[in-house]
């Protein structure tokens, strides 16, 4: 997948730098640890028919095609969220800033930044109304829908529900269940390319992110965890992380 420069200031003093956790007890191998599965995303597309990318095209989600499904060494990926500051949700690598925002994420993967906000639109019906266009009684598990999307039996619009489920669920909003989650299902209820492409997908991605780290920050100081979490709570970092350690290996 291309990653491209979304502008960078100049300095700023390393006194501002993160939380510090560079310095902390405990080498970056022990430390770091991620639950999201883009393997298993990358492996899933590569086993899509041209019908079936082009469904996805089709819909304005091509560029997550792109995806080949490699990943950054673990010890790197804590380097790059040590460099995290969270008062100004910045990167900031050899006296550069990198921002992270809404259009961070619109540039870096293609996806609609502006339109409706999907967290808002979930209520008590979302999962309901999402289960029966899908035809199911029940959530099937992430690697359910990754089976079933690999199958010849699903229409169009299911195509697209289901991969769209796998990219949510496994690279763009990954948690640690191994059910899709909830709060993203709304989008995925009416999927004409026009409804689609009116929700911010950009948003999503950045405020998932953004909340399960800020959710880790009041945890270890609720439990004094400090670093210890971190190989069970890396999953706040699904695709950005990655995204960005292609990035700071161009700039650094």
């Amino acid at each position: 997948m291309c990653v491209c420069c979304i502008g960078f200031q100049s300095t700023r003093s390393v006194r501002g730098r993160g939380r510090g956790r560079a310095t902390g007890t405990g080498s970056t191998s022990e430390r770091a640890g991620s639950r999201f599965n883009s393997k298993y995303f990358g492996e899933i597309i590569a086993q899509l028919d041209d019908r079936k990318k082009d469904i996805v095209r089709d819909r304005g989600f091509g560029i997550l095609l792109q995806y080949d499904g490699c990943s950054a060494p673990k010890g790197f990926i804590q380097w790059i969220s040590d460099q995290l500051d969270l008062n100004c949700s910045d990167f900031l690598v050899g006296g550069k800033i990198i921002p992270l925002s809404t259009l961070s994420a619109h540039l870096f993967l293609g996806l609609p930044m502006e339109g409706e906000d999907i967290r808002q639109a979930y209520s008590e019906s979302t999962k309901s109304q999402f289960l029966s266009a899908i035809k199911e009684s029940s959530l099937p598990l992430i690697k359910t829908f990754g089976q079933k999307l690999l199958r010849d039996t699903l229409c169009d619009d299911d195509v697209f529900r289901y991969f769209m489920v796998v990219a949510l669920s496994t690279f763009l909003c990954a948690n640690s269940s191994t059910l899709p989650s909830p709060f993203y299902l709304a989008p995925l209820i009416d999927v004409s390319k026009e409804r689609v492409m009116g929700w911010n997908w950009s948003k999503l991605v950045y405020d998932w992110i953004f909340f399960f780290y800020f959710e880790l920050q009041k945890e270890e100081k609720k439990h004094h965890w400090g670093l210890s979490i971190f190989p069970c709570c890396m999953s706040f970092f699904p695709c950005c992380l990655h995204l960005f350690c292609h990035l700071c290996l161009i700039w650094i």
